[in-house]
């Protein structure tokens, strides 16, 4: 049996973010009161279509990942020029 290794996560989260005082004015309620009882203090909306939000975070996913591949190349191409360096002062 194959084994199947998650080697990166990331999200996308909407614009529109409604707190639990836009709630409190609109039900009668203390933001407090919200926190409480539900452990929530903010939430995301959006009008989009959830295949759109999943594609959002597949993109957001790609960029932040091969930034970090790109980082970490870049790093193991500066410590190789630095290697080679100190080898010629030897």
């Amino acid at each position: 049996m194959e084994s199947v290794e998650i080697i990166a996560t990331d999200k996308y989260l909407p614009k529109r973010c409604i707190t639990n005082k836009s709630i409190e004015k609109k039900f009668d309620l203390s933001s407090n009161w919200i926190s409480t009882r539900t452990g929530i203090n903010q939430r995301f909306y959006s009008d989009e279509d959830i295949s759109m939000l999943a594609i959002k975070a597949v993109e957001n996913l790609i960029m932040n990942y091969m930034a970090v591949k790109l980082l970490i190349l870049i790093i193991i191409l500066m410590k190789k020029q630095i290697l080679k360096i100190m080898l010629c002062l030897v």
